[in-house]
C-alpha cells in the first residue's frame, strides 16, 4: 500500500563515531474527509499516537499538532518539539447519485 513518504535526512539519533540516520514518515488514510477516520500516527519512538477526525471538519489544508511528541531539540536534548500532522485532501470532481445520497 502506498502513501506519502517524508524524509528528514540525517535527523535521526546522534551516536558518537556514527553519522545520524534519516527519519522517515509514511502517511496514508483513504476516505478521511467524508466519513472521518481513526488514525494511528507513527512516531520515532515506536508508540503510535491516536487521532480521531470523526465529527470534525477537515479542510484540504488542515493540521493537527501533538505537543512534545516530535523530534528531540538539537540544543536542549531533554525536550521534544511538536509532531504536526498535515492533511492533504483531494475532493472528487464528480460524484455519483448513490454517493451523494449517502452524505
Amino acid at each position: 500500500m502506498g502513501g506519502t513518504r517524508i524524509t528528514f535526512p540525517k535527523e535521526g539519533e546522534e551516536v558518537p563515531n556514527r553519522a545520524p540516520g534519516d527519519v522517515v514518515f509514511v502517511g496514508r488514510s483513504p476516505h478521511l474527509a467524508k466519513a472521518g477516520a481513526f488514525l494511528e500516527v507513527a512516531t520515532i519512538l515506536g508508540e503510535p499516537l491516536h487521532l480521531s477526525t470523526k465529527g470534525k471538519v477537515i479542510s484540504p489544508d488542515s493540521t493537527h499538532r501533538f505537543p512534545g511528541q516530535g523530534l528531540t531539540h538539537q540544543i536542549n536534548g531533554s525536550s521534544r518539539g511538536d509532531l504536526i500532522v498535515d492533511f492533504s485532501i483531494e475532493f472528487p470532481k464528480t460524484m455519483s447519485q448513490k454517493a451523494r445520497s449517502s452524505l
